[in-house]
């Protein structure tokens, strides 16, 4: 933690990645979300398939994480017209994704809001980051579709010409 938070103070640090073994990562990640008082991003990563193995996912998964830590203001700067934004529970975040969340809808960037968990829909129900204060900054609920799907949809209406609004993601939802 102290390491987290050291590299987290530099100025010139947007984010930190820490790679992280799979069985523990969630409490690591829990205790860095009770300490953690940046608006930086710390990304936690680890492999499902060992370094030797020729699908390895290990560096496809460091590069992404870095992307992450890099990924949230960089793709609105770099243009990005829309992101899906992989909640946890029933769509919910914290208040550094909740400010990004506000910053990227200003900028025009749509913010679809869809839950990493494996079945049911988005409901935003939490405040203090939560659902309530992500849709309230103008994220659009991807209700119950699963997280792959939630990200085809706005890519393929953006790609038609049509606004991606909660109207047009209800029809499909």
């Amino acid at each position: 933690m102290e390491a987290v938070a050291a590299e987290i103070a530099r100025d010139d640090v947007t984010g930190v990645v820490v790679t992280h073994g799979t069985d523990t990562m969630e409490e690591t990640a829990f205790l860095l979300d009770l300490v953690h008082d940046s608006d930086k991003p710390v990304v936690l990563t680890g492999a499902q398939r060992a370094a030797d193995q020729p699908d390895s996912d290990g560096p496809r998964n460091l590069r992404e994480a870095v992307a992450v830590a890099a990924l949230a203001r960089a793709a609105v700067r770099a243009g990005a017209r829309a992101v899906v934004l992989a909640g946890t529970g029933v769509g919910n975040a914290d208040h550094a994704l909740l400010e990004w969340v506000a910053e990227a809808v200003s900028a025009g960037t749509v913010v679809g809001l869809s839950t990493r968990v494996a079945e049911g829909p988005v409901v935003p129900t939490y405040g203090n980051g939560g659902g309530v204060d992500l849709v309230r900054a103008g994220a659009l609920s991807i209700g119950g579709l699963p997280l792959y799907q939630a990200r085809l949809l706005p890519a393929l209406l953006l790609s038609e010409g049509f606004p991606v609004t909660r109207q047009a993601l209800a029809a499909h939802v």
